[in-house]
Formats: C-alpha cells, sequence, structure tokens
C-alpha cells in the first residue's frame, strides 16, 4: 500500500479519537433543591461535592422551569424529554384522564403488576406522550443501556422512559427496591434488598453536624415521624414500628441507600464499559420529604444537604475511578423549588408581607355553595367537583348536565365561585388560556407558564393559583406554583469536555436533554428545551510520530 493511504488512515483515526464521546451521562435530580442552595450553603460544603461542581463545571446560574405546576411528575417528565407537560402528557401527579374518565396518577399502568406487592396497578412510562432521552439512546445505539433509580416511583420512570433497562423504585411493602413487571426485574436486585436491608438502621440517630446553623425550635415545623421537631431525630429501635420505614426515608441514610443501589446498578449492568452510550438517572426523594416537613429555611434541610454533599462527592469520587472523569458527563438538577413557611414571611419580612393559608376545601366548599345556589342542591348526592388537585378543578360533568349546563358553563361559573377565596389570586377556564389570550386579572408571563401545563384530556376545565406566599393546608410547605420559589432549580453539567464556567443568562431544565443529546450525538425531537453546546468542548488527541 502507498504512503498516502497511510497517510490518510492516520487523519482518520486521529480524528475519531478526537471526537470520542463520553461513555456515561448521569443525572441527578435533588428533588425539591431549589436554586439558591448551591451558593447559600457553600460554607458548610466540601471541596469535592456540590463546591466542586460550581467552581469546576459549567453552572447556569439562573435556572427556571418555564411551566406553573412545579411538581414531582411534571418535573421529572421534563428533565431527560426537553418538553414541557403541554407535550409530556403529565400535567400533574395525579389527574383525570378522559380517555378511561377516571383519576389517574401519572406513573400508573394497569397492564403491569409492581413485584413484591398486592396491588392491581402497575408502574410505568405509559402515561408518558414524548420519547426520553434514554429512548433516543436504544433507537441510536442498540446496545446502549438506560438505568434509572430513586426512593419515588414516578421520579424513576418518567426520567428513564419506555425503553431503559432496569428502573428501581423503593417502596414500604417490600421494605427495598422494587420494579414493575414492564421493565425486566435484575437479577441481582434480591440479593441487594437482603445485603443492604434499610431494617439494619434500627435505632440509627440523626443528629446535628453544624455549629450555627439554623434555629432547630421552630413552633410551625411539622414532626418527624413517630418523633419530635427537634434533632435527633431516630429510625425506631424496633423495626416492626408502624414509623419505623417512614422515619428512615426522612433521614439521610435513605439517601445513603439510594446510591449504594446506584452503584450496585452501574456495576452489574456494567454502565459504561463500552463504546455506546449509556444513562444513568439518579433522583433523591429525602430531599422533598424533610423540605414539605421543616421548610426551605430548617435546621433540618440545611443539615441534610450537608449529607448530600457528602455523598455526591463520593459518588464523583466513585463515578472517577470506574468511569474515569473524562468519559463521563455528570448533570445535576432538580424536579422544582419550595416556598417558605408563610410564617417565616409574616415573621421576618419587612415591610410586613402578605402571606397565609387556604383551607384545602376552601374552592371546592366555595364551588358547592355557589352551585347549589344557581342550580339546585343536587338530590343524587351528586357533588359538582369530580376532582381537585391544585392547580387544578375537574367539574363534574353528569351533574352539570343533569342540572341542564355543561362543562363550559360550569367551569365560568366555577371561576366566579373561587376568585373571592381569600388568599386565591388567579383563577381562569382552561378553554379560555388554551385560547391564547391573557385572561382577564393574570399577566402573559404567568399565563404562557400555565398554558405550557395544559394538555388536552388532563388539564380539567379550571385553573386557580394562591396569591405569593400563601400556601394550600396547614403545618407544612409545599410548591406547584409558577412563582420563582418553585421554578428556581439548580443546573450544572460537569466531566470530560465540559467548559467550566458560570452563566448568569436564563436557562431552563428542559435544556438539560438537548444538551446532552448534543453531546451523546443523538437527536430529541420537538424539545422545548435548547442545546447548550457552549459548555462543551471536544480536546483533540495530539498525534505521536
Amino acid at each position: 500500500m502507498n504512503k498516502s493511504f497511510f497517510t490518510a488512515a492516520f487523519i482518520l483515526l486521529v480524528f475519531f479519537s478526537s471526537t470520542a464521546k463520553p461513555r456515561l451521562a448521569v443525572v441527578i435530580s435533588f428533588d425539591q433543591m431549589r436554586g439558591d442552595y448551591t451558593e447559600r450553603w457553600n460554607k458548610n460544603f466540601g471541596n469535592g461535592g456540590f463546591n466542586l461542581l460550581v467552581n469546576n463545571g459549567a453552572y447556569f446560574a439562573q435556572t427556571y422551569f418555564s411551566h406553573a405546576n412545579n411538581t414531582t411528575g411534571p418535573g421529572h417528565s421534563i428533565l431527560l424529554t426537553g418538553c414541557n407537560p403541554a407535550k409530556t402528557g403529565i400535567t400533574g401527579n395525579d389527574f383525570i384522564d378522559s380517555v378511561c374518565n377516571c383519576l389517574r396518577y401519572c406513573a400508573a399502568d394497569d397492564t403491569s403488576r409492581i413485584y413484591g406487592v398486592e396491588s392491581p396497578i402497575g408502574r410505568s412510562p405509559h402515561l408518558l406522550a414524548v420519547p426520553t432521552l434514554g429512548d433516543a439512546l436504544a433507537a441510536e445505539f442498540p446496545k446502549s443501556k438506560t438505568v434509572a433509580v430513586s426512593l419515588k416511583d414516578r421520579a424513576a420512570i418518567l426520567m428513564a422512559g419506555r425503553k431503559a433497562k432496569t428502573v428501581l423504585w423503593f417502596d414500604q411493602d417490600v421494605a427495598g427496591f422494587t420494579t414493575s413487571t414492564y421493565y425486566i426485574k435484575p437479577k441481582w436486585l434480591d440479593s441487594f434488598n437482603r445485603r443492604y436491608n434499610c431494617k439494619r438502621f434500627a435505632g440509627w440517630q440523626w443528629q446535628t453536624e453544624l455549629p450555627d446553623g439554623a434555629s432547630d425550635n421552630v413552633d410551625y415545623e411539622a414532626i418527624f415521624p413517630g418523633g419530635e421537631k427537634l434533632f435527633p431525630h431516630v429510625i425506631p429501635n424496633d423495626k416492626r414500628d408502624k414509623n419505623y420505614i417512614s422515619a428512615f426515608l426522612h433521614t439521610p441514610k435513605s439517601i445513603e441507600l439510594l446510591f449504594d443501589a446506584a452503584k450496585a446498578a452501574m456495576i452489574e449492568e456494567k454502565l459504561g464499559e463500552d463504546a455506546q452510550p449509556d444513562l444513568l438517572c439518579i433522583s433523591v426523594s429525602t430531599t422533598d420529604f424533610i423540605g414539605h416537613l421543616f421548610g426551605p429555611d430548617s435546621r433540618e434541610i440545611e443539615e441534610l444537604y450537608v449529607h448530600c454533599d457528602r455523598m455526591l462527592a463520593e459518588f464523583i469520587q466513585f463515578l472517577d475511578k470506574r468511569i474515569g472523569r473524562n468519559d463521563y458527563i455528570l448533570v445535576v438538577s432538580s424536579d422544582h423549588g419550595v416556598a417558605p413557611f408563610p410564617e417565616i414571611v409574616q415573621q421576618f419580612g419587612k415591610p410586613p408581607i402578605d402571606a397565609g393559608r387556604i383551607a384545602y376545601d376552601a374552592p371546592v366548599k366555595a364551588i358547592k355553595n355557589h352551585f347549589d345556589a344557581l342550580y339546585g342542591q343536587r338530590s343524587n348526592g351528586a357533588q359538582w367537583v369530580k376532582y381537585f388537585d391544585p392547580p387544578t378543578i375537574f367539574i363534574n360533568e353528569e351533574a352539570m348536565e343533569s342540572a341542564g349546563g355543561d362543562l363550559a358553563e360550569g367551569a365560568i361559573e366555577a371561576v366566579k365561585a373561587v376568585k373571592n377565596i381569600p388568599g386565591i389570586a388567579y383563577a381562569a377556564t382552561v378553554d379560555d388560556i388554551m385560547s391564547g389570550k391573557t385572561p382577564e386579572g393574570w399577566n402573559d408571563e404567568y399565563t404562557r407558564l400555565t398554558r405550557n401545563d395544559l394538555y388536552p384530556g388532563r388539564s380539567g376545565q379550571v385553573i386557580i393559583y394562591p396569591k405569593q406566599y400563601w400556601l394550600y393546608g396547614s403545618g407544612y410547605t409545599s410548591h406547584g406554583t409558577f412563582y420563582d420559589y418553585d421554578r428556581f432549580v439548580p443546573m450544572i453539567f460537569f466531566g470530560g469536555g465540559i467548559i467550566q464556567q458560570r452563566i448568569e443568562k436564563i436557562a431552563d431544565p428542559a435544556d438539560i436533554a438537548p444538551t446532552l443529546a448534543s453531546i451523546l450525538g443523538v437527536s430529541i425531537r420537538n424539545a422545548d428545551g435548547i442545546a447548550r453546546n457552549e459548555i462543551y468542548k471536544i480536546e483533540k488527541t495530539k498525534s505521536k510520530k
């Protein structure tokens, strides 16, 4: 062969070696992690976890979801599809589905069963209307594997998608990790559950570590399962205690078990061990469990993130050793933020800020009273509201028809009924929002964010939102609105080829899937997010003669 052939072959070899893709992408969602936490508590963190990512990765400091109902199901469906709920179909954790005219959990599937659980309804991504990054990888690379692990089934399932190899979540009845018949049950799972049984933490005490953390004595916080409001928080000694599993899930030990499962899955499924890129999805749910009870300004949540940082650092070391930092991409983000306790806002706001709580059943009662007066009480006992899960109201079509009306009329009257409830700021019919106009009393931005949530057949007839710093119910905090504290989350890319930089321009967690797709060489179609190609470079391999 002539010299020119060897020269051309050498050039091709250098080209292909310089465009090698990462062998593994890892996406970690810290459920309910608000975007300010990474810098707010950076003095509490070591150098190998969050601070390592912020200081050495591509750190998007202003990342906001572009939809309104910021809850677990919708948020996790966005992270690896790049699409808002108007496309994913995951409009809430639960919704009335017009296909069956019944209440559906966002990850429910009547055709599958959960291993180890006596329930007629299984779990799958059946209701997810668009493909995930893992689905795109499977289509392009036949040997590519997607694995997802979480304490919540919906978080793992909605990140993983339809073609995932292994999808695991923690189930209280199993007292360990399980999956459904929709997926393949790993041969190693039973052995893992025996070896890493959560009952081994009986009697463990969660003590404080920070000498100058937030106050631990706050009257309006909820209580630890089976325990008190104050540290230490204890997992019961008796493994048969009814509070055992719940207490375990509300401690850092549940995060430890989650990362143990993620490491085992990486090893057993041989992730990142060949040239075809794999995907690992991890959702840390404990941060949401604790956040709801104690709030974002609590000693508990501040202490918990010290443990999160430590375990994240250990997991990065594990990735470095097993895969090599140049051969993986790690993304850290969240599914939603969280509101402060209204009581804190009232106490410390200067000048005083309007904040408060709304009885959870106030909208349903207001509609009942208004409709009873308008149409007469239902002699057959039918309820005017079929289902209410903030921000969505589903009107009972049968009740309306029996009163001589229809859903459109019912929606208009329901808006009239709820808009004067103290603490309610925004109420509109779904038809008005879907029509493209801005409803009376709304602004264009809130209308746009709400429209991004609406999916035909799953969005009810009325949308309502409380005032800023107002919450439904008592004794806990929550999320699920279009206010910044619910939409603001972290987004950090780290690993091989990622350019260290702090980016202040507004970004969206929907950008994660298109960005990883671009890096890994696949296509995410019709995404609402965009590929942030400016954060990634391919190191050129220098030739040696």
